[in-house]
């Protein structure tokens, strides 16, 4: 697994978080979509090109269809 500096996990959770609440329709809450954005960002497989070419939004909605929010 690729590790990330500290700033690059940190702008990634950031970005992912923010995604998450844009397609839950602001459903889920800044506090909550953190949390999920934190731990996804702590178990990606970033060596996988296929998910690295699909993108934050792509990873977002995925991750919506797998969490009861």
């Amino acid at each position: 697994m690729t590790t990330l500096t500290k700033e690059n996990q940190t702008l990634l959770v950031k970005e992912l978080s923010n995604a998450l609440i844009k397609f839950s329709q602001e459903k889920l809450s800044p506090v909550l979509a953190n949390k999920v954005a934190t731990l996804a960002v702590e178990n990606v497989d970033f060596t996988n090109s296929a998910l690295a070419h699909k993108g934050i939004n792509w990873y977002a909605k995925d991750l919506l269809k797998r969490i009861n929010y």
